[in-house]
């Protein structure tokens, strides 16, 4: 990171951001190189160089479970907004689910493909042509608004989002388009590309037009009863108990990686964040026939309902591509259903061969 000095000078910062790995404590302000996760799904690969030039009155952040850059912005009234970059798998032709995707983050209802695509605004991203929309609804019982910019490069769609307070959100979107300006995306150096062994890992949607060829084949239990999957799932289940109780299992492609995967789990949960080393511990190998993968139990109360809930996911690595299987809900029905669960996961048989 380098600064440039002045009074009421913007900072220009310069990074290189790994997809998983955490920051270094010991160098301020510089990310450091992709993270010892040898041998689990989803391990750090090398991505390029990212730079920008930082607004007068945003604060860094830092990475988040999946963003390669944070920032935030507040002012005196307590209002406060969020700008996170995010790069994934490379998502060119899908810009109307991705606007659903988050239209739905802002509890708004779902646009047909004409109607989002002409939500999209032109916007200049660090000199490449980029598209941009918004979306005001409401997130935790408060108003808020989300600016996202978005470009699609051969490396992979990068996402740059605003959101908060909608009148900050508003005021600060000037400095949010020259922020875009002054994006600046480098190559990695060619001794960083990753091994042939780590392949990249793109990122696939449920519904974006997979072939069918690609779709893993599973036999799940006679009382599971297959539902609609949302828009990052490839396929759902509900799993009905004593009393109307019920759990979930929920199949997707995963980003990110198993630590931050496991990360947002907790999350879901209202449990604690935790350091990667001691999520890492509370990961337990398991056997899929020659295929890397790991499992977490966790216990706590279900951020969505307030009730007690309990969740065991695996997350598995064939071929180059993450899969998570992820079963939350009752206590005592996943409790009845994780031995199930765990052969179910050991049954799936993939498309791409080993």
């Amino acid at each position: 990171m380098f600064a440039v000095a002045g009074c009421n000078r913007e900072e220009v910062t310069a990074y290189k951001v790994p997809k998983t790995a955490a920051p270094d404590a010991s160098t301020p302000g510089q990310a450091p190189g992709a993270a010892a996760t040898t041998g689990m799904p989803g391990a750090a690969r090398a991505v390029p160089q990212l730079g920008w030039q930082l607004p007068k009155d945003w604060k860094e952040t830092g990475r988040g479970e999946f963003s390669v850059a944070g920032f935030s912005v507040n002012d005196e009234k307590g209002r406060k907004a969020d700008i996170a970059v995010t790069q994934l798998g490379n998502l060119a032709g899908k810009d109307a689910m991705l606007v659903n995707m988050w239209r739905e983050q802002a509890g708004a209802t779902a646009l047909s493909e004409d109607e989002a695509a002409k939500q999209m605004q032109p916007v200049t991203v660090g000199g490449e042509k980029g598209s941009l929309f918004e979306v005001s609804g409401t997130r935790d019982k408060a108003p808020v608004k989300i600016v996202t910019a978005m470009v699609h490069r051969p490396e992979g769609s990068w996402f740059y989002k605003m959101a908060g307070e909608p009148t900050l959100v508003d005021e600060q979107k000037p400095a949010f388009l020259e922020f875009l300006k002054s994006i600046q995306i480098k190559d990695a150096p060619a001794q960083e590309t990753p091994p042939a062994t780590a392949p990249s890992t793109p990122l696939t949607i449920a519904g974006a037009g997979a072939p069918d060829a690609s779709q893993p084949q599973w036999q799940p239990p006679t009382n599971w009863q297959a539902t609609a999957p949302g828009q990052m799932l490839r396929a759902k289940f509900a799993v009905p108990g004593d009393g109307g109780t019920r759990a979930d299992v929920n199949i997707g492609p995963a980003g990110g990686g198993a630590l931050a995967n496991m990360a947002r789990w907790r999350k879901q949960l209202t449990l604690p964040t935790l350091e990667d080393p001691a999520l890492q511990a509370l990961l337990t190998p398991v056997d899929v026939g020659g295929d890397k993968a790991v499992m977490i139990d966790l216990t706590g109360t279900n951020a969505m309902n307030q009730k007690p809930a309990r969740l065991v996911g695996i997350m598995v690595t064939h071929g180059g591509e993450d899969w998570y299987y992820k079963l939350m809900g009752d206590t005592a029905v996943v409790e009845k259903e994780k031995t199930a669960f765990v052969q179910f996961v050991k049954g799936v048989k993939y498309a791409q061969a080993p």
